[in-house]
């Protein structure tokens, strides 16, 4: 398999590869999704954080790569017509045990 071509616009990456004779297959990936991810894991740590509402209540911090693909799985993430049915399916959907690494606090009682 060998690299054709790399483009970016700062945030994704999308790279090129051939992988056959007339085969291309392209990549899409966000060099800064583990460090968001390591960003998450220490905001849950912060029991200061949890408590200050100054700002708001952040609850999910979440790469792009990893909003497109929750978005194509679970298409009511975008449906922006019926708001109160949106924000069920995104706590929802950040309550699942593989979408917990987006959270930026810590589950209390199973929830968000």
């Amino acid at each position: 398999m060998s690299k054709l071509t790399s483009s970016t616009d700062g945030v994704l990456v999308n790279t090129l590869h051939q992988t056959g004779h007339s085969e291309v297959t392209g990549v899409l990936h966000q060099p800064s999704e583990n460090a968001i991810l390591e960003y998450n894991s220490e905001l849950r740590k912060m029991a200061d954080l949890q408590k200050d509402l100054s700002f708001g209540r952040l609850v999910a911090n979440i790469p792009m790569i990893g909003w497109m693909e929750l978005t194509r799985k679970y298409p009511k993430l975008v449906d922006y017509s019926n708001p109160l049915a949106r924000r069920k399916e995104v706590l929802r959907v950040l309550s699942m045990t593989e979408n917990r690494k987006y959270l930026v606090r810590p589950m209390k009682r199973g929830k968000v």
